[in-house]
């Protein structure tokens, strides 16, 4: 059963679920749903446009500055990925770009996410200052999760997550590959 933790959760979750729901089978309503849920799409969009200039500035302040919740987040670029995928078990990875509405939806499900668990290494990759990286791991769309295990991906997810979402998402491919050792 979901239950949403906020706004955002509920959004990026009927998103996720018209999109399903209209794959299953194509009807008015379903449509009228996916419309509503493509529009809310472009809103956040929008939103994560005018929120841009914002987040230039706030890189330019000093990095003390930060957050606990941001801090939580690894900042994961061409220079520090082999090191922070040798070094932790079990690393989530969030392409994204200030740019991107729903990545900006998702941020807030990632710092969550990475507070409540320590033993997973959470990290961003900004999409824009690392192409690289982008094309090393075949990344078409934006948010893009990936999930490594001892440094190999073993899933990913294309689109925003909500953070019950993102904690599935991760806890399945746990429990799967536990159980397989």
């Amino acid at each position: 059963m979901y239950t949403a933790n906020s706004l955002r959760d509920k959004i990026i979750h009927f998103q996720n679920t018209s999109e399903q729901h209209f794959q299953k089978q194509k009807n008015l309503p379903n449509f009228f749903k996916l419309s509503l849920a493509y529009l809310s799409f472009f809103l956040s969009t929008f939103l994560a446009a005018f929120r841009l200039p914002f987040l230039w500035l706030k890189r330019l302040l000093p990095s003390s500055i930060a957050s606990a919740k941001e801090q939580a987040v690894l900042q994961v670029n061409t220079q520090n990925i082999k090191q922070v995928l040798q070094d932790n078990e079990w690393v989530v990875l969030d392409f994204w770009a200030a740019w991107c509405g729903p990545c900006m939806m998702m941020e807030p499900a990632l710092e969550s996410f990475a507070q409540r668990n320590p033993d997973i290494a959470a990290g961003k990759i900004d999409a824009d200052q690392n192409a690289e990286l982008l094309k090393r791991y075949k990344v078409k769309g934006l948010p893009q999760i990936l999930l490594f295990h001892q440094g190999k991906e073993v899933k990913r997810h294309a689109g925003a997550l909500s953070e019950h979402e993102l904690e599935a998402f991760v806890q399945q491919e746990m429990s799967k590959i536990s159980q397989a050792v």
